[in-house]
């Protein structure tokens, strides 16, 4: 998978700083993508009982605010997603949470091995060719 090709610059940019921000290690399963997409959907959806449905949805909010994906007024419960956290929220639909390399078995997305990236600019490195690459759009 290709993300340089399927995502404009800025966005693969801003994404970048968003996912490393989470500080989600990469071991174990992919399910913490899955709790994640699941979490911002509420936040987008707005439903009734918000994240007050249940104890793990009020907490993974609470979480979410902490990581500024989601912004509250008076009561987590019908939190709203920040800039951030739609655009997590519109990768995460767009390129999923589920392994993709069947020569992969980390049980991993197939992006997520895009977002490892060498401090040295590897010229193999999709985030350094991000990060080198000249503007083509302005940075949403």
């Amino acid at each position: 998978m290709n993300l340089t090709e399927k995502w404009p610059r800025g966005k693969a940019l801003a994404l970048r700083g968003i996912v490393d921000s989470l500080n989600l290690c990469a071991c174990g399963s992919s399910a913490h993508w899955e709790c994640l997409l699941d979490l911002l959907a509420e936040a987008e959806n707005h439903s009734d009982r918000g994240f007050y449905r249940d104890k793990w949805f009020e907490f993974g909010a609470k979480v979410l605010d902490g990581w500024a994906l989601l912004e509250h007024g008076g009561a987590i419960g019908f939190a709203w997603l920040t800039c951030d956290g739609e655009l997590l929220l519109e990768f995460l639909r767009d390129f999923g949470t589920e392994d993709h390399d069947l020569n992969d078995d980390s049980g991993h997305p197939g992006w997520s091995v895009e977002f490892s990236w060498d401090e040295t600019e590897n010229e193999h490195d999709e985030y350094s060719r991000w990060a080198a690459a000249p503007p083509k759009e302005p940075r949403p």
